[in-house]
């Protein structure tokens, strides 16, 4: 039988082929060996009864012949055998005919001589009238043999009038059959038709095969006629309705098929259940019966052995037609496996599925790649049409395809009827765009084909500026933002773009560049309506104050101050620098405003506030004002940087004021808390010289010589020696200051003058800024003199001149001389420790540059230089793999607030990442949430893409799915991390088993994605395994054209959104 299929309408055309149950043929076969053995044996007896007549005095012959009959033939070839030897004349007719029974026992009995015994009986007896029935017996027995040219040969020698009734019917039948066998069904059929109406032993199978051979010519009418002579018989009624179930089939009496089909299908021990119900779903598909074919078809998907492409697809479109796409999605998806019309009808139509179930982001794929596969035109265009519609309502598309879809549609048809619809599309997606590379390459070759295509092209620009700025990537950005300045279709981006130059130009440190474009900004029509405005104002006030332009700054800051409902931390900050820029420029009173005004409000830096007020009113001798602004600081903000400034200050207040038991309290504590630190030695002078203006010599001397222990080098401990001096000298007591002296390791009285004059000399060139004498000089003086009173101040020195010069690392080593040595100025040890932490980050030596930032986070003086340090101790802890230390501590960054959004992101990245490391995904996912929140830089792209990871990897993949939709939406776009994000979405579509979204999303990647090969290459094997995939769990190809024709149904209009103008938001300063 042939295989037939659909053809180009919703009729639903021929189905599968039946092949019949070898056990049934068997069964068959059994049935007509039967019948023929029984022909045999009656035929045989009456030879023998007319043979005994002839020879009934010959006992021997009688019992062999009686033999014969009860079919002993055993026992009768042995006794026929033994008639034949004692028989002389081998002419004789008892001897013929002993013979010739002789031949036919063996026949019986399946010997291997039986042939021969035949063909011999011929040959040596072809006067026999018992020749024609041995021609008829050998072709008999080679039937039995299934020999069936040997069969053929000799049953063509018989004379059918020879032949009684029974040999007659066995004849026909049985040539007739082993011509079909030697496929000559035409000669086949002449000898079948003298049986098919005549009562006999082989009515039913002459039936069955004669109407098979009509139903391989396409003789259908006589075929059914034949069939259903054997609808009760009780061997072929199995049968025939398989071929009664197709002819009707061919016929097209779909009710006739149905009425056959349905009870056969509905027998549990019915061998081909799913080829019947495939006959009968197409039935109930071509009557519009879409469920019940739908039922049907399902039963051949589930049951059948093999399946075509052609196969899915009906069954998909019937399940689509009785309202159950989610199956029917599922079965068109393994209908596209090729590019032919079949997958561009199956794409199609999963397109329209999609939009039924709502999931308009695997809908637009589907009729992607109906429009890709570009084989039937109408086809391409509605799909074209969706996937555009699709890709500007869900704002996705990834590879900008719709654009370069768009821009064909309209070079192919530029006097189409939908051009209008189209260019307004085109620019919408432009405008949606968040691959500005790709969409901005586009639009240099088409922004001259309308008005509204350039200014797409500025807004695209100004978009790429702006990403470039979030990347850093400042001179990038400036010119992507001049480029969207030279098509000035919208004035409001035209000034925007000057104020996002001047930010590019503010973070490349060319502050009075930015200070000019800021002006330019502020004075283009319209931008005062902008809310960066007022933002200018203070940029520009910044902008002077890092130029150290402090009056221009000051006036500036104070524009800003004039303008109502500012930014709080902005104008709390303004206040501050106002103060800072007049507290420089030596305006104390109206320093002293401008702090008063930042001090009484809440800000960040509150306590700055307080403390530079205090400093300013010491400065304008108003010593009460500053001891409650330092007493206000210590209560409200213990725990601030400024704390220890503020106790030791307060302690030289209470002490100017001659209240030297609180200034004893604040500079005791001050020795409590600090363990090194010039606050430290200035407290222990202090309380020194309060005891020797009590005249209490023994505690001023304990404390002076605290000094000196702490402070071991002649000018770091030179006011306390004084100090100690005096006292030994006012008491009388020389010969005691000269044994204490002497205790000193680095004072040498003897050389102590040559030693001071060559050092002073060589510190007089560091002064005069001349290093190249200073570094001679000062390596001079530490080689001259084994213990050099000035040691780490030389040292100090001559590491500062060396750092300048870029030499590192032997500044580094005279850095460390300090450190080892803790000897010195505290002041001086505090700034090696700076220097030699940042030297050691850029020398890569990480892992000491960590120990050392975390001696300066406990000893830093001001917020920028504890940011400093948290920041660069994390970054070298983060070098050298150390995650514990960053989940430890990356809180202290975060919670100081520092007010750099660039570093905290950066901060929270790197917990992030820790976190990963060290398994702990909940965290991981907060932190990366967080970043997401906080920026659209590439980070935010990368914690997208790390979620969606850690996600999968527990199995939660529909989050993940919707994590990487995300990502795919993300503005802007990065290229690396969309590639990345596309192909882990695509391993989340191979879980689900839907191939075809993820064959889609990985072809998206190889023709689309510019980047790394090593993301192609992973993109063109995941492609590749997948193929193969597919390729083992598909079924053999029926033509592509079997199936139906599409037709563009309105009910479908309905899913897509209404079109709205696009209302495009301006980014500006968060």
């Amino acid at each position: 039988m042939k295989n037939i299929g659909f053809q180009e309408n919703d009729r639903i055309l021929p189905g599968v082929h039946l092949s019949f149950d070898i056990s049934l043929m068997l069964e068959i076969n059994k049935f007509i060996i039967a019948t023929a053995a029984a022909v045999v044996l009656s035929t045989a007896v009456l030879h023998a009864q007319q043979s005994l007549k002839y020879e009934k005095s010959n006992h021997l012959y009688e019992q062999a012949m009686d033999l014969y009959q009860k079919q002993k033939y055993g026992s009768a070839y042995r006794a026929f055998d033994k008639l034949t030897i004692e028989l002389s004349d081998n002419q004789h007719e008892t001897y013929v005919n002993a013979y010739y029974y002789k031949a036919l026992c063996a026949m019986n009995l399946f010997n291997r001589d039986a042939d021969y015994l035949l063909r011999q009986f011929v040959t040596d007896h072809p006067e026999s009238p018992r020749v024609k029935n041995a021609y008829f017996q050998l072709g008999r027995y080679n039937y039995r043999k299934r020999k069936w040219s040997k069969s053929v040969k000799w049953f063509a020698n018989c004379d059918v009038f020879d032949l009684s009734k029974e040999d007659y019917n066995e004849y026909h039948f049985k040539l007739g059959y082993a011509l079909l066998q030697l496929k000559k069904p035409a000669e086949a059929a002449e000898h079948l038709r003298e049986l098919i109406g005549v009562p006999s032993n082989y009515y039913a199978p002459a039936n069955y095969y004669y109407g098979h051979i009509a139903y391989e010519e396409g003789n259908y009418e006589t075929a059914l006629l034949s069939f259903l002579r054997l609808k009760d018989d009780p061997k072929f009624s199995v049968v025939t309705p398989y071929y009664i179930t197709q002819i009707y089939y061919f016929k097209g009496e779909y009710d006739s098929l149905i009425s056959v089909a349905t009870p056969l299908f509905n027998n549990e021990k019915t061998k081909r259940r799913p080829e019947i119900a495939h006959l009968i779903g197409d039935a109930w598909f071509t009557k519009k019966n879409y469920e019940k074919a739908a039922e049907y078809y399902s039963f051949f998907i589930d049951h059948a052995e093999t399946k075509s492409r052609a196969d899915y697809y009906r069954a998909a479109r019937a399940l689509q037609l009785s309202n159950n796409d989610e199956k029917a999605l599922k079965l068109y998806d393994k209908a596209i496996t090729l590019d032919d019309t079949l997958s561009q009808k199956a794409a199609y139509r999963m397109g329209e599925s999609y939009l039924t179930t709502g999931e308009k982001k695997y809908s637009r794929n589907a009729f992607y790649k109906a429009y890709e596969i570009g084989i039937i035109e109408n086809i391409s265009e509605n799909a074209l049409f969706n996937y555009a519609k699709l890709s500007y309502e869900l704002d996705y598309d990834p590879y900008n395809k719709a654009i370069d879809a768009f821009i064909e549609y309209l070079k192919k048809y530029p006097k189409a009827l939908r051009k209008e619809e189209a260019y307004s599309y085109l620019v919408n997606i432009y405008l949606s765009s968040k691959n500005y590379k790709s969409a901005l390459a586009s639009l240099e070759t088409t922004k001259h084909l309308d008005p509204r295509l350039r200014s797409a092209y500025q807004q695209l620009q100004y978009n790429a500026g702006l990403e470039a700025f979030q990347n850093g990537q400042y001179q990038i950005a400036i010119n992507s933002l001049e480029l969207s300045q030279k098509q000035p279709e919208n004035r409001e981006l035209l000034a925007l773009s000057d104020f996002w130059i001047a930010e590019s130009w503010y973070r490349n440190k060319r502050y009075l560049t930015a200070a000019n474009k800021y002006n330019e900004f502020i004075f283009r029509p319209g931008a005062i309506l902008l809310k960066e405005f007022q933002t200018a104002h203070y940029n520009i006030g910044y902008a002077y104050f890092r130029a150290r332009d402090y009056l221009s700054a000051a006036k500036w800051f104070r524009k800003y101050l004039t303008y109502d409902e500012l930014n709080p931390a902005f104008n709390h900050d303004a206040l501050i620098r106002t103060g800072d820029c007049y507290f420089i420029t030596k305006n104390y009173l109206l320093a002293e405003e401008y702090y008063q005004r930042a001090a009484s409000m809440e800000g960040r830096e509150q306590d700055y506030a307080l403390y530079q007020l205090a400093t300013t009113q010491g400065v304008l001798k108003k010593k009460d004002l500053k001891a409650s602004n330092l007493e206000k600081l210590l209560r409200d903000y213990p725990n601030s940087t400024y704390a220890m400034g503020a106790e030791y200050e307060l302690g030289q207040t209470y002490m100017n004021q001659g209240e030297d038991n609180k200034a004893l309290k604040s500079f005791n504590k001050i020795i409590g808390i600090e363990e090194s630190s010039e606050f430290r030695k200035n407290s222990l002078l202090n309380i020194g010289l309060i005891y020797y203006n009590r005249n209490e010599n023994s505690k001023a001397l304990a404390s002076f010589e605290q000094v000196v222990q702490e402070n071991p080098s002649f000018r770091d401990s030179r006011e306390a020696l004084n100090r100690i001096e005096d006292i030994y000298r006012e008491s009388g007591d020389i010969e005691g200051y000269e044994r204490y002296i002497k205790t000193l390791g680095f004072m040498n009285v003897s050389d102590a003058a040559l030693d001071s004059l060559t050092y002073e000399s060589a510190e007089l060139h560091y002064m005069s800024e001349n290093c190249d004498k200073s570094i001679v000089a000062f390596e001079s003086y530490l080689k001259k003199f084994q213990t050099p009173i000035f040691a780490s101040r030389a040292h100090f020195y001559l590491a500062e001149c060396l750092y300048n010069k870029g030499d590192q690392k032997k500044a580094l080593n005279n850095y460390e001389y300090i450190l080892e040595k803790k000897a010195g100025d505290i002041a001086i040890v505090e700034a090696s420790l700076r220097r030699a932490a940042e030297l050691n980050y850029k020398l890569n030596n990480y892992a000491l540059a960590k120990q050392q930032f975390e001696q300066i986070v406990k000893s830093a003086k001001n917020n920028e230089e504890l940011e400093d340090a948290l920041w660069f101790g994390l970054r070298s802890a983060y070098k050298v793999s150390d995650y514990q230390f960053i989940i430890a501590n990356y809180r202290k960054y975060i919670e100081a607030e520092f007010g750099n959004e660039q570093r905290t992101i950066e901060v929270e990245f790197m917990a992030a990442k820790s976190a990963e490391k060290l398994n702990k995904k909940h965290r991981a996912i907060a932190l990366y949430t967080s970043i997401n929140g906080r920026t659209q830089s590439e980070k935010s792209a990368i914690s997208l893409y790390r979620i969606s990871s850690i996600l999968y990897e527990d199995k939660r993949i529909d989050t993940a799915e919707v994590v990487i939709f995300q990502l795919v939406n993300h503005t802007p776009t990065y290229d690396k991390w969309l590639a990345k994000g596309l192909i882990l979405l695509s391993d989340i579509y191979v879980l689900r088993e839907d191939y075809f979204q993820a064959r889609a999303t990985l072809e998206s990647i190889v023709k689309n994605y510019q980047g790394s090969d090593e993301i192609l290459e992973e993109a063109r094997n995941k492609l590749n395994m997948l193929n193969e995939l597919e390729t083992m769990s598909s079924a053999p190809i029926l033509d592509s054209n079997q199936v139906d024709e599409i037709e563009f149904d309105s009910k479908y209009d309905e899913l897509f959104e209404e079109e709205e103008p696009i209302e495009e938001e301006i980014p500006g300063m968060k």
